[in-house]
């Protein structure tokens, strides 16, 4: 299903929270809203599902004005940040709740409701778990179970907001790829909100950066890296090193730039590396630029030539690769 948001905003008493949005989303896509906290992405993932209403503006669901319809109209599925999930109820029970609770004219038989929820589990890998209770669950597979839950009645949007914060970083990463694997199998149209960077680029079709109430570039992961439209999204895409010497100013992020223990080279800059930290693949460098009284970081692949003879303390020279400009 398509969606299509316009010129939508948002009070809270005086406080603007959304300020004229416009996005539409493609049939089967998923997006991420990203941002910092308080910029307005759950506000809008609320106003998407029909938890709020708009002050002004419109939502279309396939043309159809859904402004001001509920949830119960719009057929959402809407999975929270706690997962929200019923203690007293089995893992299979939790999921068949929405199929139980639906009018009875639109309600499937007990047989039906049955064998989708069993279905749900198989999808989520979870069939061995269908009698047990959430506090006998992990939190990865309280996700998964609050994820079949939204999935059982079918609904024409998924909504997640911040689908995996609660989770350790192990976790998260696997669900994730899992996340990403299932929705281009089942191709459902989804949003997610998300302040993870490396979580948005790395599930999203296209990404929606927001700040301050609005959005400020949309596009693919590979557009918004390659081509930021402004400083905000630069800066918060990740590390960014700012470097002045005399008349020149330099902004690059850790990975974009060379290192050299030789004086020679021509547009080099000297420094003292600081500490050094491998991380990996990569080895994180601090250098302490001759020139500046700021610190920069270095990121580098392990495979650097005479990356084994730098210690802390030692002189070392850098040039940057990439120079931002807006």
């Amino acid at each position: 299903m398509n969606i299509r948001i316009k010129e939508l905003n948002k009070y809270f008493n005086k406080f603007h929270v959304l300020q004229n949005i416009n996005l539409d989303i493609r049939k089967g896509e998923l997006i991420a809203l990203l941002g910092p906290s308080g910029c307005g992405k759950t506000s809008l993932l609320r106003i998407i599902a029909g938890l709020e209403q708009p002050s002004s503006g419109q939502i279309f669901f396939n043309e159809q004005d859904v402004s001001n319809k509920d949830i119960r109209e719009r057929h959402i599925g809407y999975m929270f940040q706690h997962f929200a999930l019923f203690q007293h109820m089995t893992v299979l029970d939790n999921i068949s709740f929405g199929l139980r609770m639906k009018p009875r004219k639109e309600r499937p038989s007990s047989a039906e409701i049955l064998e989708k929820a069993k279905h749900l589990l198989g999808m989520v890998q979870l069939g061995n778990l269908a009698n047990r209770y959430p506090d006998e669950l992990s939190g990865g597979q309280k996700q998964r179970v609050a994820l079949a839950r939204a999935l059982a009645i079918d609904p024409r949007v998924l909504l997640l907001d911040e689908p995996f914060s609660a989770l350790d970083t192990k976790v998260r990463r696997e669900l994730r790829q899992w996340l990403s694997n299932l929705h281009h199998e089942i191709q459902l149209t989804s949003v997610f909100v998300t302040h993870d960077q490396e979580e948005a680029m790395e599930i999203a079709d296209r990404v929606v950066i927001m700040n301050k109430g609005v959005i400020e570039q949309m596009g693919s992961p590979k557009e918004i890296l390659d081509t930021p439209k402004n400083d905000f999204v630069y800066n918060f895409l990740g590390e960014t090193n700012h470097f002045s010497v005399g008349e020149q100013n330099f902004t690059f992020r850790p990975h974009e730039i060379i290192l050299s223990i030789h004086t020679e080279k021509v547009g080099y800059f000297e420094a003292e590396a600081i500490d050094i930290r491998p991380l990996g693949a990569v080895t994180k460098i601090i250098l302490k630029p001759k020139d500046d009284k700021h610190s920069i970081e270095a990121q580098v692949p392990n495979t650097t030539p005479n990356l084994n003879r730098l210690n802390k303390g030692d002189k070392v020279y850098f040039r940057p690769i990439m120079d931002f400009e807006i």
